[in-house]
C-alpha cells in the first residue's frame, strides 16, 4: 500500500484505500476503529464505457450478455490511459466492495482468488464484521449517520453533510430482467453476500439503539435542512446572515454553523491537506508533487499510487 510518509505519527487514513489489517494496525493506534460504507451491489455497477461495445439499443444488456469478452478489452492495456486509475487485467465490476475491503480475488496475478468459494467469501466477510466497528449503507445514508455518531460518541455537528460529486450515466434507474439480475449476482457474487449480510447487521444494530433511533434520524434530516437552506438556498441581501444557531435537543447540544463551516462543506479539500502536510514536514515547494502534477504531469502508466 502506498501512503505518504510523515514525521508524525498517523491518526486517520480518510482516503481511499484495499484493507489490509496486518499493514493498517503496523501503520495506525492501538486504538483505531475501522468504518466502511457499501451499496447494494447492482445499483454498484458502473458498466465500463470503453469496452468497444457496439451502438446498439440497449448496451446494458449487450455488456452483460457478453461480460467477459467486453471485461478484457475494458482491462487490456491498450485501454490503460483511458481507464485513468485502475491498473492493467482488474475489473472495476466484478465484487469491486469486497475487493476494497480486501478480499481476496485473484488480484493482483498470483494472489489466491476465492471468487467461486462461498464459504471461504463468508469468512472473510465475518472476518470484517470482526474488525470494523461499523459498515454503513449508501442507500441508508442518514440512518448510517446517525448510527455511526452514537457508535463514536460524536456530536450532531459532526456528521452534517453536503451531497457533491454525484455520479450520472444512462442507464442510472434502468430496473433489470430477472436474469440479467441474475447474471450480474453470479457475475459480482461475493459483493452480494456482501451486501447481503451487512445489510442484516446494520439493522441490527439500529433495533439495539432503542426506539428513539428514528426519531433522530427525522431531527438529524430537519437539522440538515436548515443548514442546507443556510449555507446552499437562495439568500436575499437584507436577510442575509453570517451565522445560525441550532437549539438544544435530547440529541444536541447548542452549536453555531457559521458561513466557513458552510465552505468547508463544499470545498476540495484534499489540495488543501496536502499543502498542509507539506508544511508540517519542512517539505519546500520543489521537494513535493504540486496538486496540478498529481493531477496531470506526475500520473503513473498504472494505478493511482499517488493518491495517499
Amino acid at each position: 500500500m502506498d501512503y505518504r510518509p510523515s514525521k508524525r505519527p498517523f491518526d486517520i487514513l480518510t482516503e481511499h484505500a484495499i484493507f489490509n489489517k496486518t499493514f493498517m494496525v503496523d501503520l495506525m493506534p492501538n486504538d483505531t476503529i475501522y468504518i466502511s460504507i457499501i451499496r447494494e451491489p447492482w445499483n454498484h455497477f458502473k458498466m465500463a464505457s470503453i469496452g468497444e461495445l457496439p451502438k446498439v439499443s440497449n448496451q446494458l444488456s449487450e455488456f452483460l450478455s457478453n461480460i467477459e469478452k467486453y471485461e478484457k478489452i475494458y482491462s487490456s492495456p491498450k485501454k490503460n490511459f483511458q481507464r485513468w486509475c485502475t491498473p492493467d487485467y482488474f475489473s472495476p465490476t466484478r465484487s469491486m466492495m469486497s475487493h476494497c475491503l480486501g478480499m481476496p480475488l485473484g488480484f493482483p496475478k498470483g494472489r489466491e482468488d476465492i471468487m467461486n468459494n462461498e464459504t471461504a467469501i463468508m469468512e472473510y466477510i465475518r472476518f470484517i464484521d470482526e474488525h470494523f466497528k461499523l459498515v454503513m449503507l449508501v442507500e441508508y445514508f442518514d440512518e448510517s449517520l446517525v448510527l455511526l455518531k452514537r457508535l463514536t460518541c460524536w456530536s450532531l455537528k459532526d456528521v452534517l453533510y453536503q451531497k457533491t460529486n454525484t455520479g450520472n450515466y444512462s442507464y442510472r434507474f434502468y430496473q433489470p430482467t430477472k436474469q440479467q439480475q441474475e447474471i450480474h449476482r453470479n457475475w459480482s457474487r461475493a459483493d452480494y453476500m456482501l451486501y447481503e449480510y451487512f445489510n442484516k447487521t446494520f439493522w441490527t444494530k439500529v433495533a439495539a439503539q432503542g426506539p428513539d433511533f428514528i426519531e433522530e434520524v427525522k431531527h438529524f434530516r430537519a437539522v440538515e435542512a436548515t443548514v442546507h437552506k443556510f449555507c446552499f438556498g437562495e439568500k436575499h441581501p437584507k436577510l442575509s446572515m453570517d451565522i445560525i444557531i441550532i437549539p438544544e435537543s435530547k440529541f444536541n447540544a447548542e452549536f453555531n454553523v457559521t458561513k466557513e463551516n458552510c465552505d468547508l462543506m463544499q470545498f476540495f479539500i484534499l489540495p488543501k491537506l496536502w499543502e498542509q502536510h507539506n508544511q508540517l514536514e519542512g517539505l519546500l515547494p520543489d521537494q513535493s508533487l504540486s496538486f496540478k502534477d498529481l493531477l496531470f504531469l506526475k500520473r503513473p502508466k498504472k494505478g493511482c499510487s499517488w493518491i495517499l
